[in-house]
């Protein structure tokens, strides 16, 4: 590009995953889940899949991800 015609666009990748048969139990320690519970998932689950996703989503991959729980179970959010 040339000085006349630089122009810097950003591109913005964003990813909304619904789940309706868990909700997230969140820790003091932790930003994210310390525990899932709900159908299909093992009462007791220690939440450390999660965890890691953030850490790779934000530390190694510079987006964000984050969880909240809704009506009807848990709403993850993945911004790039």
């Amino acid at each position: 590009m040339n000085s006349t015609s630089e122009r810097m666009e950003l591109e913005v990748l964003r990813v909304k995953i619904v789940n309706s048969k868990i909700t997230i139990t969140f820790s003091k320690n932790f930003v994210m889940a310390a525990r899932v519970y709900g159908t299909g998932a093992k009462e007791g689950n220690s939440g450390i899949g999660l965890y890691m996703s953030k850490m790779i989503i934000e530390k190694d991959m510079g987006g964000q991800l984050s969880v909240e729980n809704v009506e009807k179970g848990a709403v993850f959010k993945i911004i790039f």
